[in-house]
């Protein structure tokens, strides 16, 4: 089938990477969404480590802090504190970092502990550790925070306990948890890129299946694929046998033309040879005449005939490699030298179709007319729309082709008893093959008034497609 179509300026081949391989477009993407991701896990993962490392730490600061404010009484008016060892011990544990603790009396001052611990900017709820970040002596320190209500009658109003610890061992811990992290992100995603890697490779066997059925045919070999495919090449394999069913045809179709030509020539050839050797043995002049005559005949006939066969070879040849375009068959009917054309439709009849296949069929309809019909002639458009066709033929008004002879018109070197040895019987099997190229077919019909009309129909084109 033909379809209206664009020609590409740029095949495949032509195309940069990564076209020239389905592998890399799917591992390419695929690795980009890996190196994205893995970089989304990494950022993420640092505050999720800190996050981690501080409710651990934390836990230990307000352990401490809780059990000091525990140990906080009034004596005398006084405040007065028993630490307890136990407070500090966990704290210990990370001999890299110092602890600082402190207490304030209800009137702001430091009953004991480290004067430089800064107390906390905001108010705090009693009976909860509150925690925060601030410094000691230039170095970062995370602090808890307790507040504790003293209901005395010496003594009265909030008491705050202060427990303070610097951050060299949560800062260590969390960069091992992160670095841990990473790596573990990395390894996975080097694991999914290999198993995806895997999966696309075995995903893309049915490819490799279809490269060997095909390089496994014998070249002569024209019969469709059959083959186990999934889903996704079901079209593939289809378009393929599709192709392998025209090349088939188009091969057949040639080596049957191939054998016809050559037997329409050696005969020609052969009748030439026989009248010119005849005429070299004869001695009766009016005998050479008719000699000459025959072999002036017979080599008119070769010559239309050889001129035939490179206009039908042209004509199959456009019908595989050259794009129909929209066309108005009046402008052809118009284009017709030095012949009569019938009054024309006056809208534009288009179709899809080749000008110099069309003009060609024209042609030899022009000549068949010229050759065994009878005048007046006249080129004709129509078209009908509620059938989708249209229609370029040409009318004579002689006894034409015999009904019984119809079916056979458009056969090869079939003459249907018109003509002699100077037919080539190929004019109207240029028609039909152009017909048949614009998925039309040949016409012939007897009109109202006794003309006779040979030519095409075609499908009508009603838009223009855009380019």
């Amino acid at each position: 089938q033909r379809h209206l179509t664009i020609p590409c300026e740029m095949c495949i081949r032509d195309r940069p990477y990564p076209y020239s391989s389905i592998k890399a477009r799917l591992l390419i993407p695929l690795l980009a969404i890996l190196l994205a991701g893995t970089f989304a896990l990494a950022v993420a993962a640092a505050p999720y480590s800190r996050k981690a490392v501080d409710s651990v730490y934390d836990l230990l600061l307000a352990g401490a802090v809780l059990q000091i404010g525990e140990r906080v009484q009034v004596d005398d008016g006084e405040v007065v504190v028993d630490l307890p060892g136990s407070a500090f011990e966990l704290l210990a544990l990370a001999r890299e970092d110092r602890v600082f603790y402190r207490i304030l009396s209800p009137d702001g001052r430091t009953v004991t502990g480290d004067d430089v611990l800064p107390e906390p900017v905001r108010h705090l709820a009693p009976g909860k550790p509150v925690f925060y970040n601030s410094s000691v002596l230039g170095s970062p320190v995370r602090v808890a925070a307790l507040r504790r209500e003293m209901a005395e009658r010496s003594l009265s109003g909030p008491v705050l306990v202060l427990v303070a610890q610097t951050m060299q061992a949560r800062n260590d811990l969390a960069e091992t948890l992160w670095r841990g992290a990473l790596v573990a992100i990395a390894l996975v995603c080097l694991l999914i890129l290999l198993l995806s890697a895997l999966a696309v490779r075995v995903a893309l066997r049915p490819l490799a299946s279809i490269d060997q059925a095909l390089l496994a045919k014998n070249p002569r070999d024209l019969s469709p694929l059959v083959i186990e495919a999934p889903a996704e090449l079901t079209h593939t394999v289809s378009a393929i046998n599709q192709f392998l069913d025209r090349l088939r045809t188009q091969v057949n179709s040639t080596q049957s033309f191939i054998a016809d030509v050559s037997h329409q020539l050696r005969t020609a050839i052969t009748a030439i040879r026989a009248q010119a050797e005849l005429a070299a043995e004869e001695d009766d002049p009016q005998r050479l005449r008719l000699l000459a005559a025959r072999i002036h005949k017979r080599s008119v006939g070769l010559g239309r005939l050889s001129s035939q066969i490179l206009n039908r070879a042209m004509v199959i040849h456009r019908a595989d490699a050259v794009p129909l375009i929209p066309l108005d068959l009046r402008a052809l009917a118009l284009n017709a030298d030095d012949f009569d054309h019938a009054p024309l439709p006056k809208d534009e009849v288009l179709v899809a179709g080749d000008p110099v296949s069309l003009e060609e069929a024209l042609n030899n309809l022009i000549s068949n007319a010229l050759r065994y019909g009878q005048p007046p002639f006249a080129v004709r458009v129509w078209q009908d729309e509620q059938a989708d066709r249209a229609f370029l033929a040409v009318r004579d008004h002689g006894s034409g082709i015999p009904p019984e002879h119809w079916e056979q018109a458009g056969e090869r070197f079939n003459r249907i008893g018109q003509g002699g040895a100077e037919s080539a019987g190929l004019g109207l099997a240029i028609v039909k093959a152009v017909a048949e190229a614009h998925q039309g077919s040949l016409l012939i019909q007897r009109g109202d008034d006794g003309g006779f009309d040979i030519g095409m129909s075609i499908p009508l084109l009603h838009e223009e497609p855009q380019p």
